[in-house]
């Protein structure tokens, strides 16, 4: 157990960060996901969570309540930067069990064909709503909102 200073409390391990009974929390899961990430996404990893908490994952020990929308903002957004960068899938699929743990999922697969919604995804530029098109990257939603826009080609 973990004093928790924001609640003057003691905390269980999977208790939810912000106090409120019956909830757990999703950072042991997320830490889980960073320590067993390649080391490439293990830095993008740590940034999310650092942006997020203010504490390096290293540390373990987050002091205060932690705001599970920015959390899962932050990872949305590092995976999104590690898919633009070159990602490996075994790098993707270390923030997509991070992303999963704080309940993001990718709105569709990766070479799945529909008409383009700008709402959804960004694109190259002359395309339309409705024109046809290949997800490259699919857009990542939490709560049926989109938390950040996939990308696609058209065909």
């Amino acid at each position: 157990m973990t004093w928790n200073d924001s609640t003057k409390r003691w905390v269980r391990g999977r208790e939810d960060d912000s106090g409120s009974p019956g909830k757990t929390s999703p950072l042991p899961d997320v830490y889980d996901a960073w320590q067993q990430a390649p080391d490439r996404a293990k830095e993008y990893l740590a940034a999310a969570i650092y942006n997020a908490t203010g504490h390096d994952p290293t540390d373990r020990i987050v002091r205060g309540p932690v705001d599970q929308d920015l959390l899962a903002r932050r990872i949305a957004s590092e995976y999104a930067h590690l898919a633009d960068a070159g990602g490996t899938p075994e790098e993707l699929a270390s923030l997509a069990k991070a992303a999963a743990a704080v309940g993001i999922k990718p709105r569709d697969e990766v070479g799945e064909t529909g008409p383009f919604e700008s709402v959804a995804y960004t694109g190259p530029a002359g395309l339309f709503p409705g024109d046809p098109v290949r997800v490259v990257r699919p857009a990542l939603v939490r709560d049926g909102r989109i938390i950040v826009k996939g990308t696609v080609e058209p065909i």
